[in-house]
């Protein structure tokens, strides 16, 4: 099943410094806040390049436009977004792929 059709969740957020290895993914590039969604799911390798997160938080949504992602050694999607208030998404929140904006 292709991403856009998949649901998720927030299982995890996190603080990120640059070459960070941890939960299983490889080196991060960048630093940032990482998001690691829930259930694992099968990505292709530029599956998610043109995609945003939509995560609904009970009281709005919110679009995540990621820099980076990569999968880690459990099938897990790890989304690398500039740092922001992790408070700000609670976890379990609800997570759904879209389409990014044309600029």
């Amino acid at each position: 099943m292709p991403v856009l059709d998949a649901d998720f969740v927030v299982a995890e957020i996190m603080q990120v410094p640059a070459g960070a290895a941890l939960r299983g993914f490889p080196d991060f590039p960048k630093s940032g806040t990482l998001l690691i969604l829930s259930p694992p799911h099968p990505v292709g390798a530029t599956e998610l390049n043109a995609l945003a997160a939509e995560v609904s938080t009970g009281i709005g949504v919110d679009r995540l436009v990621y820099r980076f992602w990569q999968l880690n050694a459990d099938h897990q999607i790890g989304l690398l977004c500039d740092k922001f208030d992790e408070s700000t998404i609670p976890l379990g929140s609800r997570v759904k792929f879209v389409r990014r904006r044309k600029k």
